[in-house]
């Protein structure tokens, strides 16, 4: 059956509903992976290493590092694991998955009595079989692996009768953990949830950290979540878990958890009993974890993203539980079609508000509507109704095309606030994502931007590196550091909180030998008010290589005086205050970052004896960007 087919319609529109895991057709791979290689307790896919303990769970979870996740100076060099954690890549659990469970008042563990083994194999997956004690429960846990790293379990407990207070499956991460994103609700509309309820944000802090708990008139009555991204805009997993059938949940605590250490190290718990139960005879859960990204990141694909996005059907996740999540099922049945089509993902275009669960099934993600793309007025714009948090979550870290695709000019008349279109471009560039230029109020005045943006090389992957704006604390900041408790600020809330930086790095070759680096500096401002304040580079080394070299007069050469110039001669000036020379005098001999855009400059400013260097004020409009450039050599 070709995927192109009429009938792909039909069928997506009813498998979304479907209930139950249905069975693929074969086991083949689809897509871009490649057969699971099994070597003992270890099974080597595309983008994943996965050891498993013996209950069947994964013992660690290894995410391998592609080149364009790694510094440019680090390419094709080995890089040591405690160089990955920080990137999102390597080893990614502090210790193996693990059961537990408080049984009649004591904890325990499970523990296999009979250590997993492979009952079925295939090019496509490998599922396993253990038999495991947790206590006075017996437990069989049949839990299978996919090609593209997911990992569906099915565990079956056997009760004798005895009091059960708590059981929880626990993951002890590796890694940041920033982002958690439940879902929304099922018909969500831009504007009609509250803004500070969007966040995806995890703050900061230990304990509970964030929790399933749903407060508000229209919050379900249990607490159990079908569907839950968490980790950071670098890796993440996604929790899906189809029906609360077994479950045992105290409605004031919440089914899932994600709780963080005084080291500032990350646990999430996902609690199938939180309140006291005689478990009797036998029970079963179905639940899927899948790690991302999926795959690597395909070549081209910022070419993909902003100038030849992927066509095709597009498929909205699955309604379930009155929510609007992907379901275990709903990825079952996209499975099995894309299989039956041959293995081709390259028509399948995901939307919705959780498409990116489903990333390694489709060609790309458009966001539209309520996914951080419709607005509903110049002033409830883009950063006034979506939270970055939320917009983290939606774009990454998936590695396949990401398009958001605005509504500005169905809102906003050319002429009007360029801010809220500026929003968008500001936004993608902060996660190396794109925006569908035909949805701003007048694309042409953008022109400019996606030609900077390919002049500088941004379009060339293989050569480009990003540092992310929660990856660059120490590298570039915004203002000085806020110290809420320090007792000499003015306001009880940093005032640039909602100013975010992510730098793009490239060589600079001469002979082909690379002797620095030049960078793009991409700072948004996301807040309602204007900003003014100084630009911190406390390290130009990671950034140009060196010190930055670009001088203000090197940002001038860019101006045009040409046709003033002439005109003033014609008049028979003999001294022309035009003339490039008296504009470009000793003024423009100084330390500069060049505003890629209108060609102006933001000079140095003293460093204070501090480390590092200092440019600015730099004034940025609210919901704006600027983008600036310099470059270094080496020493």
């Amino acid at each position: 059956m070709s995927i192109r087919n009429t009938s792909w319609i039909l069928l997506a529109m009813v498998m979304w509903t479907a209930c139950g895991v249905a069975q693929a057709a074969d086991d083949g791979v689809w897509g871009p992976y490649t057969p699971i290689g099994v070597k003992g307790n270890t099974l080597e896919m595309l983008k994943h290493r996965i050891t498993l303990d013996p209950t069947g769970l994964p013992a660690q979870i290894y995410i391998k590092a592609d080149p364009a996740d790694l510094p440019l100076e680090r390419r094709g060099e080995k890089v040591a694991d405690a160089e990955l954690v920080p990137l999102g890549r390597g080893p990614q659990l502090r210790t193996p998955l693990r059961l537990a469970a408080t049984i009649a008042g004591q904890e325990h563990t499970a523990a296999a009595t009979a250590p997993q083994r492979a009952t079925s194999t295939g090019k496509g997956e490998v599922a396993c079989t253990a038999q495991l004690k947790l206590g006075s429960l017996g437990v069989e846990l049949v839990t299978r692996y996919d090609c593209d790293g997911a990992m569906v379990c099915r565990m079956t407990l056997n009760g004798n009768g005895s009091e059960v207070q708590s059981l929880e499956l626990v993951m002890d991460l590796a890694g940041l953990v920033d982002t958690a994103y439940p879902g929304l609700p099922a018909g969500a509309q831009p504007g009609q949830i509250a803004f500070a309820d969007l966040s995806a944000a995890v703050p900061a802090g230990d304990g509970v950290v964030w929790d399933s708990s749903v407060k508000g008139p229209n919050a379900p009555k249990s607490p159990f979540a079908p569907y839950l991204y968490f980790g950071s805009g670098d890796r993440g997993w996604t929790w899906l878990c189809d029906s609360e059938q077994g479950w045992e949940l105290d409605p004031k605590a919440p089914a899932l958890l994600l709780e963080r250490d005084q080291a500032g190290q990350a646990t999430f718990k996902a609690r199938f009993i939180t309140r006291p139960v005689k478990l009797s005879g036998k029970r079963t859960y179905e639940f899927a974890l899948l790690t991302h990204p999926a795959q690597p990141r395909p070549k081209g694909i910022r070419t993909a993203e902003w100038l030849a996005f992927p066509a095709g059907q597009t498929v909205a996740p699955a309604q379930f539980d009155g929510r609007g999540q992907t379901t275990l099922a709903a990825r079952e049945k996209l499975k099995a079609l894309v299989r039956a089509a041959g293995g081709k993902t390259d028509n399948v275009l995901l939307g919705g508000l959780t498409a990116g669960a489903l990333e390694s099934l489709g060609s790309a993600i458009e966001m539209t509507g309520p996914a951080c793309a419709d607005i509903l007025s110049a002033e409830k714009d883009g950063a006034g109704l979506y939270p970055i948090s939320l917009f983290r979550a939606l774009a990454a870290p998936r590695a396949v095309p990401v398009r958001v695709r605005p509504n500005v000019h169905q809102v906003v008349s050319a002429g009007d606030t360029p801010a809220v279109g500026r929003n968008f471009l500001g936004r993608a560039l902060l996660h190396d994502a794109a925006v569908d230029l035909a949805g701003l109020e007048l694309p042409d005045h953008f022109a400019r931007v996606a030609n900077e943006l390919a002049e500088f090389g941004l379009f060339e992957d293989d050569e480009t590196e990003v540092i992310p704006y929660w990856r660059t604390r120490g590298i570039v900041q915004y203002g000085e550091a806020f110290d809420a408790a320090g007792g000499f600020e003015l306001t009880e809330e940093n005032p640039y909180a909602r100013v975010h930086t992510t730098v793009y790095r490239r060589p600079v070759r001469e002979s082909g030998k690379v002797v620095g680096y030049k960078a793009l500096i991409v700072v948004v401002n996301e807040s309602d008010r204007p900003v003014r304040e100084r630009l911190i580079l406390p390290d130009p080394q990671r950034i140009f290589g060196g010190p930055n070299l670009l001088q203000g007069l090197d940002a001038a050469q860019h101006l045009d005086f040409t046709r003033i110039h002439a005109l003033s001669k014609a008049v028979g000036w003999e001294y022309n205050d035009w003339d490039y020379s008296h504009l470009v005098g000793s003024w423009v001999k100084w330390k500069a970052l060049q505003n890629l855009e209108d060609n102006g400059s933001v000079q140095e400013n003293s460093a204070k004896g501090r480390a590092g260097e200092i440019y600015g004020p730099l004034f940025i409009r609210p919901h704006d960007f600027v983008l600036l450039y310099g470059y270094g050599r080496l020493p």
